[in-house]
């Protein structure tokens, strides 16, 4: 895992790519910062993460830093003697990523200056402030997740960043859709419905070496539409606003307001730890599939 991080590490800064996602990173905070905490005069820098900036540059720079994880090695021919090298295929997944999570970090532990610089002129939150940059590192990691495991996929770079930046928008606008969308119960069943059979869809495609692969995933969408539909009957109630909570899940930007507050969210922590390791466990299974 330790050569798959220091090659993968040596790419970003022999590149512009590293470099250039830490310059716009910090240049896009800092600007929310200088609004929200300098020119406003807040000492919270939890409000500079919930502006609307943040979740849109992630939209352009995770494609960017992920789309040659693992497209850049089909596209230069590398896959196969990585895929045929004595080395688990965990530890290249997790070589990958704690690289790009590496790269993300760096320009967070300038960010985590910044509440510091903040005490000198005033009374600053401290310990609000450093849950809310947990909460904001813990987000990006998630996002990293999702587009490396997206890279795994892809055939190439261009399809790897234009697919990345649909999902992370697509998670951006689901917490605009559910203030739209009916919350009636019957709204709320039908969501877990699609809910379901897209998690079925997605171990079929991502679980295609297990043997009876589509069997099970059909059997596991007609037992879960089967207990949502009972559910529904026996206490439909728990599907009010089911459908709204649903989108609200698959939003990542949203759920960062529950580390704006005053203590440490677990659910929420727990949220986005879960987020990362779906992502990647299925990248996992994506690059088995390939190594055969």
């Amino acid at each position: 895992m330790l050569a798959v991080y220091k090659k993968e590490m040596k790419s970003y800064f022999i590149s512009m790519f590293g470099y250039a996602f830490v310059a716009f990173l910090l240049a896009i905070v800092s600007f929310c910062v200088y609004m929200t905490n300098i020119k406003n005069a807040s000492p919270f820098i939890g409000y500079a993460f919930n502006t609307p900036y943040i979740p849109i540059i992630f939209m352009i720079l995770v494609p960017m830093l992920t789309m040659k994880i693992f497209a850049d090695e089909r596209a230069t021919k590398t896959d196969q003697i990585l895929f045929t090298a004595p080395i688990k295929v965990s530890d290249i997944v997790w070589g990958k990523f704690l690289a790009v999570s590496t790269v993300y970090t760096i320009p967070m532990l300038v960010i985590a200056v910044y509440p510091l610089v903040l005490q000198q002129y005033g009374e600053v939150p401290m310990a609000n402030s450093y849950v809310a940059l947990l909460g904001f590192w813990l987000m990006g990691l998630a996002y990293f997740a999702i587009g490396v495991y997206i890279s795994s996929i892809t055939e190439n770079q261009v399809i790897s960043a234009v697919v990345t930046f649909a999902v992370l928008f697509m998670s951006f606008i689901a917490q605009y859709v559910a203030k739209i969308l009916p919350s009636t119960k019957a709204a709320g069943l039908a969501g877990w419905i699609v809910l379901i059979v897209i998690v079925a869809i997605i171990y079929a495609l991502a679980a295609k070496s297990v043997k009876n692969t589509n069997k099970i995933a059909i059997a596991l969408a007609v037992v879960g539409i089967i207990i949502a539909v009972v559910l529904f009957v026996v206490k439909p109630d728990i599907y009010v606003n089911g459908l709204q909570n649903l989108l609200y899940v698959f939003s990542l930007d949203y759920n960062l307001q529950y580390f704006i507050g005053d203590f440490l969210d677990i659910p929420t922590v727990v949220y986005y730890l879960s987020v990362i390791g779906v992502a990647v466990y299925l990248t996992m299974q994506s690059i088995n599939k390939k190594r055969g």
